[in-house]
């Protein structure tokens, strides 16, 4: 339930952002995305490389 409220909590913030400034909010939303994309890929080959 609580993650629920916070979901829209976060939803709540996104569209305050969008209405308040639309290019930091999208410039934020891009930076978070190449930094999740990066963490998975560096994690994804660092397991291919070495096992322990």
């Amino acid at each position: 339930m609580a993650r629920l409220d916070l979901l829209m909590f976060g939803l709540l913030v996104l569209g305050v952002g969008l209405l308040v400034a639309p290019q930091f909010v999208a410039s934020l939303l891009i930076g978070v995305g190449v930094i999740v994309f990066g963490l998975r890929w560096f994690v994804r080959s660092s397991r291919r490389g070495w096992r322990r």
